[in-house]
């Protein structure tokens, strides 16, 4: 799935307000678990690095719209004998829409609370499994600190859950045989950048 038309549509959105927010952030994710149908083994994800941005824009003093992007590389792995057909490298973007609400702690810091929803799209590393993109929201929080008038340091935990009320199978090729272990796939993420207001 190709995300480059969302960060246009968010580059575009800045230019038409004069209160703009960006923050290109680091993040570090942990993520639910998957099963194999045949060994009945647990499939885990590895936790890994993240990257993205998110683009907040000003509604009302207190608070934001915001757009929030961010891709995961990892791989799937079990502790478990499994065949090796099951194990294999995996990315994971990520792209929501949403709000955040600002609440001053003091006169330079911010503490934030918000949710988004939209899309998450898995992309195995091997050809013969397929993609899957499947509606996601998030939970988020944080603190912001202002170490200029524009400028400042942004550090948030966020809550990701994929819906998976489907067939609950992913990845399939001729048949499938990994599937999802509860009907919301769950992701945490701790992430940090630093912001600039224009």
């Amino acid at each position: 799935m190709n995300f480059r038309w969302l960060l246009l549509v968010a580059l575009v959105s800045c230019n038409a307000v004069a209160e703009t927010e960006i923050t290109p952030i680091v993040g570090y994710r942990t993520s639910g678990e998957f099963k194999d149908e045949i060994s009945g083994a647990t499939l885990d994800l590895n936790d890994t690095s993240s990257l993205g941005f998110i683009v907040n824009i000003d509604e009302k003093p207190g608070l934001q719209y915001e757009f929030y992007i961010s891709h995961q590389s990892t791989r799937l792995k079990s502790s478990e004998a499994v065949s090796s057909d099951v194990i294999f490298d995996l990315d994971i973007t990520t792209a929501h829409i949403g709000g955040v609400a600002l609440f001053p702690i003091e006169e330079n810091i911010n503490a934030f609370f918000g949710a988004g929803i939209g899309a998450t799209h898995f992309s195995p590393g091997v050809a013969n499994y397929s993609s899957e993109t499947e509606f996601s929201f998030n939970l988020n929080g944080g603190v912001k600190v202002a170490l200029t008038e524009n400028a400042g340091i942004k550090v948030g935990a966020r809550f990701l859950g994929t819906s998976v009320n489907g067939s609950g199978s992913v990845f399939c090729s001729e048949g499938c045989r990994i599937t999802y272990t509860s009907s919301i796939f769950k992701q945490y993420e701790v992430n940090a950048g630093l912001y600039y207001r224009f």
